[in-house]
């Protein structure tokens, strides 16, 4: 893969991470219950899997530990607060995201 790609790779990264965390921190806006769940899922889910396909280092721990920051810094918005429950669908994001991509990855390296 090219770096051109992987550049391109990291930015998509960073932009759902930075949508993750403008959502988390934006104290007017709020998710109906359990909605937040199935997005801090998605969010957690998909920066994984990205990551992991296009640079694979560290992927797992990068997002578990941005998705544990976010969650803490929520703890200091008004009208926010830090939830376990939300800690952990993220982190059931990143590591389904994470064996999604491992998978493919084992399954690209069965086929060479």
């Amino acid at each position: 893969m090219n770096k051109r790609a992987v550049s391109r790779a990291i930015a998509a990264v960073l932009i759902v991470l930075a949508a993750s965390a403008y959502l988390s921190l934006n104290p007017s806006i709020s998710l109906e219950n359990g909605k937040d769940k199935i997005a801090h899922f998605a969010f957690y889910g998909v920066a994984t899997f990205f990551l992991y396909i296009f640079i694979k280092s560290y992927s797992l721990v990068t997002v578990a530990i941005a998705s544990a920051c976010l969650e803490y810094l929520q703890s200091f918005v008004p009208n926010r607060q830090a939830s376990a429950v939300d800690l952990l669908f993220s982190l059931l994001g990143t590591l389904i995201g994470f064996f999604v991509a491992y998978l493919i990855h084992l399954k690209k390296e069965g086929n060479t």
